[in-house]
This record gives C-alpha cells, sequence and structure tokens, in this order.
C-alpha cells in the first residue's frame, strides 16, 4: 500500500508540466562567483570562508528562503584543524629495531603526544573482537572486497569501536602512492572534536605495514583482530587549532505544516591556497563543488516559482565535506528538521562535466521503494538510471551517507557519476585524475551545463514528488538501512 500511495500521488506531480527549469545561464554565474579567486579556495577557518558564508546567505535570500540556522542562517560547527609537524615511530621486533618515522603521518590530540612501548594489533577492515586495551592498532581504513551491498560501515564506526575496545593509537594504512601523496599536503586536516579520541591517530604506508606484520596483509585481512609481536614508541608534535565553521541553512515552509521534510545538500567548502608553490596556488574547486551549490540555489528558486510545497523544504550548504563529510555529520547530530519527520535527501555534488541526456547516475539504487518513481522521471527526460560502478564509487564519499546512516533515504542523482554513456566515464575518470582538488577545477569552457542543469531538473521534480503531504520513501525490508525506532 505504501508504494503505491507514493506512486500515485509522487508521480502526478512530479509528471506534471512546468514552465520553469534550471538555468545553465544563471548556474554559470553562481559558479564564477564561488570559484573565483576572491574567495580564496573556500577553506573552512579562512578569509575564504567568511567570504563564501557571506555569499551564500545573500544568495539563500535572494532567492526566498527563510534562514534556518540554529543562529539566522548559521548552524555553527565546532571544528579543529591538525598540521603534522614532526613524527617518529620505532617498533621493536624480535631482536632488531625498525625506525618507520619517514613511514607515518602521526596527528596529536595535543601539540605533543608520546607512547611509550605499547602492543601492536591489526583490525583489518572491520572492528576490534579482542582485547587491545592500550596498543597502537594498525587498521584498512576501507570496505572489505567482500562488501556487495553497502554497509554502515565507515571510518567514523571503526574508530569509534576501536576505541570503545581500548586502543590508544588508530594508524590507517595507505597505498605508498596515496601516502606520498597525503604527506605532501600542505593544508591541515579537519576533525570535529570528537574524532581525535586517541592520543595519536594518523597513517602508515603499506610497505611499512607489511614489515610489522611479516609481509602478508591480505592473510590477515579476514581476522577481525589479531595481536602482533612487536612494541611501539612513538612521538607526534602537531599544529593544532580550534576555531567555529557553519553550514548555511535555508527554508521555504510548506503548505502543511508538521508534514514532515525534503533536504537537499551541497557542501560549499574547497581547498583553499593548496598549491603555494606554484603560479596559480588556489584550489578554486569550480565543478567540486561550486556547480553543488549553484544547483541548490536553482532548486530554490525552482521551488519558489512552482507549485508551493506541501512540506517544508530545507536547504544546507555544508562546511568541510573534503575532510569527511563533517558539516553533514554535524547536520545529522543537529538538524533543522527532525530525521525522523525527514522524508528523503538529495545531495548535489559535481555535476558539471556532461551534456544534454546522459545516463544518471544513482545513488540509493535498491535500498527504497523510491526506485520506480525515480526510473520513471528519468525516463522522461530521456534518460535512464545507472546504478552502477560509478555510483558505487561515491557512496560513502558525499553528503548523502551521514543522513543514510542515521536512517533517512538519501540519493544523488548526478550523470558525472555514470559508467553508462557512451565514454564510460572516462570524463569523470579525467576529471579525478587531472583537475579535482587542483587548481585546475575551474570553469572551462569544456564544462557543460546543460547536464547539470538536466540534473537539477531531476532532482527538482523528485523533491517535488517527495514533498507531498502523502508521499512515503520506506526503506526496503532487505536494506542494511532503516528509519531508527521512535
Amino acid at each position: 500500500m505504501r508504494r503505491l500511495l507514493l506512486a500515485a500521488t509522487a508521480l502526478v506531480l512530479a509528471t506534471t508540466a512546468h514552465a520553469q527549469t534550471a538555468s545553465p545561464t544563471r548556474m554559470a554565474a553562481d559558479i564564477v562567483a564561488l570559484s573565483a579567486d576572491t574567495m580564496e579556495g573556500r577553506f573552512p577557518g579562512t578569509a575564504g570562508e567568511t567570504k563564501v558564508l557571506a555569499w551564500i546567505e545573500a544568495a539563500f535570500a535572494k532567492a526566498g528562503l527563510r534562514p534556518a540556522g540554529a543562529k539566522g542562517w548559521r548552524q555553527p560547527v565546532p571544528l579543529v584543524a591538525r598540521h603534522p609537524l614532526t613524527a617518529s615511530l620505532t617498533a621493536r621486533v624480535g631482536g632488531r629495531t625498525l625506525d618507520l618515522s619517514a613511514d607515518v603521518i602521526l596527528l596529536g590530540q595535543d601539540a605533543r603526544e608520546t607512547i611509550t612501548d605499547a602492543p601492536l594489533a591489526f583490525a583489518g577492515h572491520g572492528v576490534a573482537s579482542a582485547d587491545i586495551a592500550g596498543a597502537v592498532v594498525l587498521f584498512r581504513d576501507t570496505d572489505s572486497p567482500d562488501e556487495t551491498t553497502p554497509q554502515p560501515l565507515d571510518a567514523t564506526t571503526r574508530t569509534a569501536a576501536l576505541k570503545a575496545a581500548g586502543a590508544r593509537a588508530v594508524l590507517a594504512i595507505l597505498p605508498d602512492a596515496a601516502f606520498d601523496k597525503r604527506k605532501a599536503r600542505v593544508f591541515p586536516t579537519l576533525q570535529l572534536p570528537e574524532d581525535q579520541a586517541f592520543a595519536i591517530r594518523g597513517f602508515i604506508r603499506e610497505s611499512a605495514a607489511r614489515m610489522l606484520v611479516g609481509g602478508d596483509l591480505a592473510a590477515l585481512d579476514a581476522e577481525t583482530t589479531r595481536p602482533l609481536p612487536a612494541r611501539i614508541t612513538a612521538t607526534a608534535t602537531t599544529r593544532v587549532r580550534r576555531f567555529v565553521s557553519a553550514n548555511v541553512v535555508g527554508r521555504i515552509p510548506g503548505t502543511k505544516p508538521g508534514a514532515g521534510t525534503v533536504l537537499y545538500t551541497a557542501h560549499w567548502d574547497a581547498f583553499g591556497h593548496c598549491r603555494p608553490a606554484e603560479p596559480d596556488p588556489i584550489c578554486n574547486g569550480a565543478v567540486d563543488n561550486a556547480s553543488g551549490v549553484a544547483g541548490v540555489l536553482e532548486l530554490a528558486r525552482l521551488f519558489r516559482a512552482g507549485p508551493p510545497p506541501e512540506r517544508d523544504i530545507v536547504f544546507v550548504a555544508t562546511t568541510a565535506e573534503e575532510h569527511g563529510l563533517l558539516g553533514s555529520r554535524a547536520y545529522v547530530a543537529a538538524p533543522a528538521a527532525p530525521l525522523a519527520s525527514t522524508v528523503a535527501s538529495i545531495n548535489i555534488d559535481t555535476i558539471a562535466l556532461y551534456g544534454k541526456g546522459h545516463p544518471v547516475g544513482y545513488v540509493g539504487a535498491g535500498l527504497t521503494d523510491a526506485d520506480p518513481l525515480l526510473t520513471k522521471l528519468a525516463a522522461d527526460q530521456g534518460r535512464v538510471l545507472d546504478p552502477g560502478g560509478g555510483a558505487r564509487f561515491v557512496y560513502k564519499s558525499s553528503d548523502a551517507w551521514p543522513l543514510l546512516r542515521a536512517g533517512v533515504p538519501a540519493f544523488v542523482l548526478s550523470g558525472v557519476i555514470s559508467r553508462a554513456g557512451p565514454d564510460r566515464g572516462q570524463a569523470f575518470v579525467d576529471f579525478i585524475a587531472k583537475r579535482v582538488h587542483t587548481p585546475a577545477d575551474e570553469l572551462t569552457a569544456e564544462v557543460d551545463l546543460i547536464g547539470a542543469a538536466e540534473d537539477v531538473d531531476l532532482s527538482y521534480r523528485a523533491g517535488l514528488a517527495f514533498s507531498h503531504a502523502d508521499a512515503r520513501v520506506d526503506f526496503q525490508p532487505t536494506s542494511p538501512f532503516q528509519r531508527p525506532a521512535r
């Protein structure tokens, strides 16, 4: 009955012809403004943040939204910036001592942290199942290759479990190339205050981890936890700065108060002055993710110009997505509308690469009873939904993830993440390889906003469907995600 109700009410609304569609011209103007050098790369806790927050507040107001943050437009998000200064780590294995100081990146809870002669353990892809009190724990902060359906396990849940089991320090194992790239970063790591629950948290080069475990990491992966025959001494010095960032939150009130909420999210942050030694030092973040914020602004305009929604529509421009979905996690902890009555959430991220008619990468496929509706809406555009590899790539790396994990049906509908088009997703692959998180992410001639506007139109029609007071979105009984019991 619920599915019939959703289909009967939502499809009528969503397929109704409407004169207003997303404007590529307006979106281009917003992207240019948000990714201008004057925004200084939009890194949280900098002058660039001050500028972008003011700009988004003014844009939300101009689009006809009402402030819905804890303080006017803003939801304060306390953050901690940690920049590694020095690191030393030695391991006593048998009768020899290994100096792995060059193979670790260490972040201390405070400015100087030392661990002396601590035991070592390995926790694989999962969580600790044995006593690891006081141990330094190596773990893989990635999903197990055996995971065929996304499970509510991620960096936050893994490290929380390791802390609960008594770990004193945790080191995520990174492939050597990824380790080298991270070590070369010039900007600090941002965290929510609760994320650094360890004396030391950091990363270890995979080749060094192999030396510690005896060479065969793969053999250990099948085990949940295993103590290792080594003792660890480590010291970390860290530059620590605490500050308050912010999500920007706006709302369109529904015509039926108390009927619930439809949520849209897009992150505003980028990487600031990321290449200070280069002629162009600023990571402007045009596609990732000024395009998403521009999309949210278009959605606000469409809702204001179209039929009044029966449910509230809430729009959130989140902070610090690039550092672990921190703004979205903060929203989940203190939402502008109750999560229990948030019918659905749609995240807009990196939408400007493909042209008209490109297949729609679909994050959320198979988890809820909304698939038939969204398939129909895409078909009305002459497009198909693609839940394949591209969508799986971003499952746990978008602001939809914390909401989904909290029991809110959360979706991403984006042509950029589909690999079903003529180029098999090569434009997205090239963007990730050559432009993302670099000064090359600027609004150039090859950035096609026709497809981006089409994605926004699809997200609008989906949200309009969800905004009907009778419409429901329910998780499938077999989904690993469910709404929490009231």
